[in-house]
């Protein structure tokens, strides 16, 4: 297998300016390293000099050690305006990227937009190609009249389509009833080399360093300020609960995605006076990692979630979790392993956060374990290679 070429094409990727983004992609090409030589190729849509998207478009990529890699540029419109004249110039600069280069798997992750090219990496390569789709890109795109076609089109070519959950899977399948077979479920990772508990004093130590009310229970929630994340759902909860019980509340993500959404939130912390919510913003993983280490407990309120990275590193960390049955998280939180509640419901939400207040032990190294044989790398790794191995072998 280690001969064998495998290119990752996915238009998000960590970078200098952005290093938190799309890490789970760059996890994948890491992984994948070990048992295929990686390049990845980063569509890039062209824009305008001295904008902050041009800024971000050219920052230099963080590649993981032996996977190499670049941008390739190519013409785009905002709003998904004439999807076929962007999916002609993807095809044409993402094709010219890779010829040349031995080539015996293609993996595309997203339908929008790389997934509108997989048509022409077939006809161009013939070798395997995969797509996987994570979320967003299905719910924000196979509605759309404009993409509908397109997007249909190039899933019949895709020789497998993969899933980051149960949900997401059953959604594709409802929508397109003859990919059924070649539809699969494979979930993100967590390395829980690096999300782990520590012991008593490291956690102590961290609490100090990371809380201005260290003795308080202290509440964590990684999400962006999306409307999809259920973060006003979160707020609302909290002036639901008496002030003497109020935990402080670190919220760690992207403020800048949904802006009128985001001054709503704040509105509502001043208004009601939670003054124990902390806004930090983003961060990368190794400061994620040390915050999910000092926590009591750790929350996802989402209205829409396919899977839940930040829900199984928090889980991994040996924390005790609520999430609500949105998607992913129902199939994370099995065997009791955490609190599930519907979606929207600010009054269990306040009633879940009081109960793991109330926790007076909690089987840290347990958690960590169940991550580890249900979500860690070695089973990421068997299932991807396994299904890599299927398609080479037709």
């Amino acid at each position: 297998m280690s001969q064998k070429s495998l290119h990752i094409v996915s238009h998000s990727f960590p970078t200098i300016e952005a290093p938190y983004d799309a890490t789970f992609i760059s996890d994948h090409a890491s992984t994948l390293s070990d048992h295929f030589d990686v390049r990845v190729c980063i569509p890039t849509p062209i824009s305008f000099p001295f904008t902050y998207r041009f800024i971000k478009n050219h920052s230099p990529l963080i590649l993981p050690d032996n996977v190499q890699g670049d941008r390739c540029l190519y013409l785009s419109l905002p709003k998904k305006r004439f999807p076929a004249f962007i999916s002609r110039s993807l095809s044409k600069n993402v094709v010219k990227s890779l010829s040349g280069q031995p080539i015996d798997l293609i993996h595309v992750h997203f339908l929008y937009p790389s997934g509108m090219i997989i048509s022409e990496l077939k006809k161009e390569f013939r070798c395997p190609v995969i797509l996987t789709v994570h979320g967003v890109d299905f719910y924000h795109t196979y509605n759309k009249p404009v993409l509908k076609n397109i997007l249909k089109s190039n899933l019949e070519q895709a020789d497998a389509i993969v899933s980051v959950g149960p949900g997401l899977k059953q959604d594709i399948v409802n929508e397109y009833p003859d990919l059924k077979d070649k539809v699969h479920c494979i979930h993100n990772f967590v390395d829980t080399r690096i999300f782990k508990p520590v012991k008593q004093e490291i956690r102590e130590r961290l609490r100090v360093e990371l809380s201005n009310n260290p003795s308080s229970f202290q509440l964590l929630c990684v999400a962006n300020f999306r409307h999809k994340k259920g973060i006003d759902t979160l707020m609302e909860a909290l002036t639901l609960m008496k002030k003497p019980d109020l935990p402080t509340l670190h919220l760690i993500g992207r403020v800048d995605e949904e802006p009128d959404f985001q001054a709503r939130v704040r509105k509502k912390i001043e208004t009601s006076g939670l003054k124990n919510v902390v806004i930090h913003g983003p961060k990368p993983r190794e400061e994620i990692k040390k915050w999910m280490q000092a926590m009591d407990g750790f929350i996802l309120p989402s209205r829409n979630e396919p899977f839940g990275i930040a829900l199984i590193e928090a889980m991994a960390c040996g924390l005790p979790v609520i999430s609500t049955k949105s998607g992913g998280p129902e199939q994370i939180l099995k065997e009791n392993r955490g609190i599930l509640i519907q979606p929207d419901k600010p009054k269990q939400l306040a009633k879940a956060i009081a109960q793991i207040q109330e926790i007076n032990s909690f089987d840290a190294e347990g958690q960590h374990a169940y991550i580890e044989e249900n979500f860690g790398k070695k089973r990421y790794t068997t299932e991807y290679t396994g299904l890599y191995e299927r398609l080479l072998s037709k």
